[in-house]
């Protein structure tokens, strides 16, 4: 997705479906009818591929893709396995993202899609800025939570995958 954006947004000068398996281009060719029309009303420079996002002092992450326009940022993040993904309004990862864009580009608006090609899924929700900006606090925390050994439920990549406390730590 990232070459197909970056060849749509004018920022390379080709793109060829033919170097992926019939798998993969259904797969992007499902993803690509979404974001082809987000990303042509986008000007190149407000298109940002790959995009890492902070919340100041606290943590950051890459999300797939992040567009500027007027005052709302628009956030995709593509998710290609078969597993369920909470709805961006729940997801904690969707918030983080939502939260260093906030920082970044100031907008009015952050609106935020899940593309989740193997479920035909399309989960989107969108927050006003003053909204996403009083979750500093709580991001923080987790991250100090995160970061501690005397915690009870300290996340890990070895032991998340597994827990069934996710839904509570």
């Amino acid at each position: 997705m990232e070459k197909y954006t970056s060849w749509l947004a004018g920022k390379t000068e080709d793109f060829d479906m033919d170097d992926y398996s019939k798998e993969d281009q259904s797969e992007l060719g499902w993803c690509m009818k979404i974001i082809e029309p987000y990303v042509r009303q986008t000007e190149s420079r407000d298109v940002h591929i790959e995009k890492k996002v902070a919340i100041p002092d606290c943590t950051w992450g890459t999300c797939d893709l992040v567009l500027k326009v007027g005052k709302t940022v628009i956030m995709f993040d593509y998710k290609f396995g078969k597993s369920s993904i909470d709805s961006p309004e729940k997801n904690f990862q969707a918030r983080a993202y939502a939260l260093g864009a906030a920082f970044e580009f100031e907008p009015e608006k952050i609106e935020f899609h899940f593309l989740i090609p193997n479920r035909d899924e399309h989960p989107k929700h969108t927050w006003k800025t003053e909204e996403v900006l009083g979750w500093v606090e709580e991001f923080r925390e987790i991250i100090r939570k995160a970061n501690s050994d005397g915690e009870k439920n300290r996340p890990s990549p070895d032991t998340c995958v597994y827990c069934g406390a996710k839904a509570t730590c």
